[in-house]
């Protein structure tokens, strides 16, 4: 039997053993869509999960319901902590993680019944590092703007890459930008020490994943629909960086950054330098031009100085060639 204990900030339940799938959920002033999101992790067709809810000092009563929902749910770990954004509560949580596996799932979501399951046996089935699956968002109605840029990013398809491929990261459906539509072997992330960074508030995703897919040794898509995404809520993330597009560019530059020396550091430019180049080109520039100021230009183009990168720009296709030209003028 659990035993539940309280010590300063931190509560948890202690197990006799390892988790097959620990479920990191991060929460934050979401008093409204907390209960369906921890139902959805007490109905999980798995039984031997733990589920670590990390209130990332919550204003309303989003820890209160945290407190209860472990006093029921002997597999609840719960963790009160002072605010200090997304990545630090994620990180929290993959302190805190005993499990096998690994997943994330936000305080407004919610997942299918048999999510941890499936992707315990699909690492079962052979070994793999990381599991990429499928997912939907809700409500349907109104329909969310650009839903077709929704609906390609939720998509995957059934197939495996045992190497790092450029394509596996940039170009296939599905590993950009959220990461609670990947599951990852525990083992794998202690062993690269992969965390979420800590200064960044808004594209945390991004940095984590262009950080875990080169050093995955295996890679599995499947195409199962697993996880439920809210579109629209107010005072979300995504609302406020909708909100503030300067900002959010500012956010996109200091991403591009991180992942710049990340991969000088694992010496992948040599090769994938022009592909990194294109993709932070359409990533910054493209769809915000009119935002980036003379001061954004510079940042950009010192990062791709100091990592070699401007030495990859002649070779880029025609419209990030554009691209590149244009951030030049600014």
């Amino acid at each position: 039997m659990s035993q539940y204990i309280k010590h300063s900030e931190v509560a948890w339940s202690m197990t006799s053993k390892a988790a097959k799938v620990s479920l990191i959920v991060p929460v934050y002033n979401v008093e409204t869509y907390l209960g369906r999101c921890l139902e959805s992790c007490s109905a999980q067709t798995l039984n031997d999960l733990e589920i670590i809810c990390v209130d990332d000092g919550s204003t309303d009563n989003s820890g209160k319901i945290l407190d209860e929902y472990a006093k029921e749910e002997s597999r609840a770990i719960v963790i009160h902590k002072e605010n200090g954004g997304l990545s630090s509560a994620r990180n929290a949580g993959i302190r805190a993680a005993t499990g096998e596996w690994l997943m994330f799932l936000d305080s407004d979501d919610y997942l299918e019944p048999n999510a941890c399951e499936r992707i315990w046996c699909e690492g079962q089935d052979e070994y793999t590092e990381i599991i990429v699956f499928g997912s939907d968002f809700f409500p349907k109605y109104p329909v969310p703007e650009n839903v077709q840029w929704l609906r390609d990013v939720l998509y995957t398809k059934a197939q495996r890459f045992n190497r790092f491929e450029i394509d596996t990261l940039l170009y296939v459906p599905g590993t950009k930008p959220f990461v609670w539509r990947q599951a990852f072997l525990s083992e794998f992330l202690k062993s690269h020490a992969l965390q979420f960074e800590d200064d960044l508030r808004f594209a945390e995703d991004i940095v984590f994943q262009f950080k875990a897919f080169p050093r995955a040794r295996s890679t599995s898509f499947i195409a199962d629909s697993l996880y439920r995404y809210r579109v629209t809520r107010n005072g979300s993330l995504m609302q406020k960086a909708d909100a503030d597009p300067v900002k959010k560019l500012q956010w996109h530059i200091k991403a591009v950054e991180h992942i710049a020396a990340d991969w000088d550091e694992l010496g992948l430019l040599d090769e994938y330098g022009e592909a990194l180049l294109g993709w932070a080109l359409r990533y910054t520039v493209l769809d915000t031009n009119a935002l980036l100021n003379k001061e954004q230009a510079a940042q950009l183009l010192d990062i791709f100085q100091e990592h070699d990168l401007t030495n990859h720009s002649k070779n880029l296709p025609s419209e990030e060639r554009s691209i590149w030209k244009k951030l030049q003028r600014i």
